[in-house]
């Protein structure tokens, strides 16, 4: 009987969307932990002369055929880099009785299942610092291609027809720029706190701010502000130690924390509860609203309850390649 020998059961996992990373996670080889078992989370590294990334250093075979078309990412002549996949390493130990090499190894479906939810754990919490677009349930504007935009047109003359061909509209984008809800690329910080979080639930006042900056960029203040609004109420539920199921609204919230000599800003009733109180109670927020300055003050009261939370502000913004599917017809 063979004895055991050490092998690497290795998991190649392409994240929803692509997400963008600064130059300090090419190559990284970060030290995990998969429902208590020792592992590896390894990253993609650069390719001298090429855009296309190269496979994390430890992969012990190529799956590139496999994975989505840009296989495990590219860096362009911009300041981030598109990574599409990375690598989940686990070390065990098994008694090998065929060749390797010529056939498929089965039978370990329970650690399939802790890498898949160790791996959802981190895209969300990933989502929740940088509001990066990682989910196709909640996504991004620019990650969608609207098949409405891809018009097929031709010229009719009684039964004569020009061959069909394709006309685009024209396309508006929403750059928000270097405001807060602009999505923030992923540095070494980034997934150190994520790995970190592994397994715990994003606070809900995380999740609401969040959730903001993305309806922000859909182009949907109503929804920003009312969740802005509702992460502020947690969050100053939570620095007034207020009971669970109390009844003091956003207003009165304020109210409170002034009175107990928090330092709240100076419009934070103009710029924020108002906002939010035309929003919830009569479903309008006024053209001159500005989102933006609602997720400011947002995110300076998470900060407050929360010092581990890192701003927006201490990220590098970006604006992710807006998606357009290239419809050709030939003549």
């Amino acid at each position: 009987m063979n004895s055991s020998v050490d092998v690497a059961i290795q998991f190649a996992i392409p994240f929803d969307h692509n997400i963008f990373v600064e130059q300090e996670v090419l190559g990284l080889r970060i030290d995990i932990e998969v429902s208590g078992v020792p592992a590896k989370l390894e990253f993609p590294s650069e390719q001298a002369g090429q855009s296309a990334l190269a496979a994390p250093a430890s992969i012990v075979r190529s799956v590139e055929k496999h994975l989505p078309d840009e296989i495990w990412g590219v860096k362009r002549d911009i300041e981030y880099i598109e990574l599409t996949s990375a690598l989940i390493s686990v070390p065990a130990q098994t008694r090998l009785d065929f060749d390797l090499n010529a056939d498929q190894v089965s039978g370990y479906q329970m650690l399939v299942e802790n890498v898949s939810d160790w791996w959802e754990s981190f895209c969300r919490w990933l989502w929740s610092i940088t509001a990066q677009s990682l989910n196709p349930v909640d996504p991004d504007p620019k990650v969608i291609h609207r098949r409405s935009k891809s018009v097929v047109t031709m010229v009719g003359c009684g039964e004569n027809s020009s061959i069909p061909t394709v006309a685009s509209p024209i396309i508006t984008i929403s750059v928000s720029g270097t405001g807060v809800s602009a999505e923030r690329l992923i540095n070494a910080r980034v997934l150190q706190k994520a790995i970190n979080s592994i397994g715990s639930e994003v606070p809900l006042y995380l999740e609401l701010f969040a959730s903001a900056r993305m309806a922000a960029r859909r182009g949907d203040p109503r929804r920003s502000i009312i969740d802005a609004g509702s992460a502020c109420e947690t969050v100053l539920s939570s620095l007034l130690t207020l009971p669970a199921g109390h009844k003091f609204t956003l207003g009165g919230l304020v109210s409170q924390a002034i009175n107990q000599g928090h330092i709240l800003h100076s419009d934070i009733k103009s710029a924020l509860v108002d906002l939010r109180n035309d929003a919830v109670h009569r479903g309008s927020v006024p053209h001159n609203a500005d989102v933006n300055r609602v997720l400011e003050i947002s995110e300076e009261l998470i900060t407050m309850w929360d010092s581990q939370h890192i701003k927006s502000s201490s990220l590098k913004p970006f604006n992710r390649p807006q998606r357009h599917d290239l419809v050709l017809i030939r003549a």
